[in-house]
């Protein structure tokens, strides 16, 4: 199998703090990095059937370079749960990728 490796994200800084938002307990975090690829930018798996020849995979281009950004939020909403929200997003020149998502914990 031939992948194409991706470093860590690197360098990167990161904070949270708490604070309270119209009589609730929140804390706010995000983190600002960036990635770098290294190595061959297209990822590639070798596969095969069984008593079939093998063949091969591509996956989609990775960018070389991408800036990623985190953010989020939790509301404390009672002693047992707490309501989170966050985005997380790259921006490579060639691609744009963004997630949101909202949970309940």
């Amino acid at each position: 199998m031939r992948l194409c490796s991706l470093s860590k994200k690197s360098p990167s800084s990161n904070g949270s703090t708490s604070l309270p938002i119209g009589g609730i307990d929140a804390a706010v975090s995000g983190e600002v990095s960036w990635r770098h690829a290294f190595g061959a930018l297209t990822p590639i798996s070798t596969s095969s059937f069984t008593g079939g020849s093998p063949f091969d995979i591509a996956g989609v281009l990775i960018a070389r370079d991408a800036a990623v950004t985190e953010v989020g939020l939790d509301f404390h909403v009672a002693p047992n749960a707490t309501l989170g929200i966050s985005y997380n997003g790259s921006t490579p020149q060639m691609e744009l990728s963004r997630a949101y998502s909202v949970r309940l914990t």
